[in-house]
């Protein structure tokens, strides 16, 4: 009896063996199931970020637009675009371009409650300053805010200087002072730094803009990235991070004559979220 036992004993250990092995093939698959799973899964959180960014420049280029044609219909209402931010009789800042075409962006109402004669930031205007804008709430940066968060930002701006569309207080452009033509001339831009959409002091100079997108730029491969930007032909384009500090001049400006070549276009679509 002892020694069939012990006969016995080494096939049942031997089986014991087995089911060990075949249990260890099975955790490794379940591993790599698992891990498979976990690719499969980041990939596809990657692709619908993706398409949600997608779809956030897409509005964003809408809106650029809308912008664009605001300020058409401020030149064509005026016979001058609206100058970067009108001044008081001491020459202090009192409204951004922003608050002066409210009227062409269905804003009407809104226009009416702020009073032009005190600063933007007077204890009457100021009220007004969390107020959301949606032409001028940029999508990407709607999402980064909190949820219930005011969109009281803005990263939409308009590059000042003497020879741009936006020579300063005081000073405005007509039609006939695009030499250059109004597809070679910049708009509006994107910036990287959001500001209230009254302030009147925070525009951008080429200076700042070029550094803008030569910070953006580092680290990137040529041709990646860039600030979408409305023209004054009323097309949404896309001025690459690479763009150097001659060739954003020469986009700025009204009446340079630089030869800066095409932006690539980017067609306003309303896209579906």
């Amino acid at each position: 009896m002892n020694e069939r036992f012990e006969e016995n004993a080494f096939p049942l250990d031997g089986g014991a063996d087995e089911t060990e092995r075949t249990g260890g093939v099975f955790n490794v698959w379940g591993v790599l199931g698992v891990l498979f799973a976990g690719l499969a899964i980041a990939a596809l959180w990657a692709a619908i970020q993706g398409g949600r960014e997608a779809w956030r420049r897409a509005d964003c280029a809408v809106k650029l637009k809308m912008i664009a044609v605001a300020m058409q219909a401020y030149c064509d209402a005026n016979g001058v675009l609206p100058p970067a931010y009108t001044v008081d009789e001491a020459g202090r800042p009192l409204h951004s371009w922003r608050v002066l075409i409210l009227p062409h962006l269905e804003s009407s109402p809104l226009y009416r409650e702020i009073r032009l004669d005190e600063p933007w930031d007077s204890e009457w205007n100021s009220r007004f300053h969390s107020l959301p804008v949606s032409p001028f709430a940029c999508p990407s940066r709607v999402a980064a805010l909190p949820d219930g968060a005011p969109i009281a930002e803005t990263t939409y701006s308009v590059v000042v200087g003497n020879e741009t569309a936006f020579p300063g207080a005081g000073k405005w452009r007509k039609w006939g002072d695009f030499a250059d033509g109004l597809a070679k001339t910049l708009c509006v831009v994107e910036r990287k730094t959001p500001v209230c959409w009254m302030d009147p002091t925070q525009e951008l100079t080429l200076e700042t803009f070029a550094a803008e997108l030569a910070n953006e730029h580092k680290g990137r491969k040529s041709g990646e990235g860039g600030a979408l930007a409305a023209t004054f032909d009323l097309a949404v384009r896309l001025v690459p991070a690479s763009a150097d500090a001659t060739t954003l001049k020469g986009a700025a400006t009204v009446a340079g004559g630089e030869n800066v070549g095409e932006f690539e276009r980017v067609e306003p679509t309303f896209a579906a979220n």
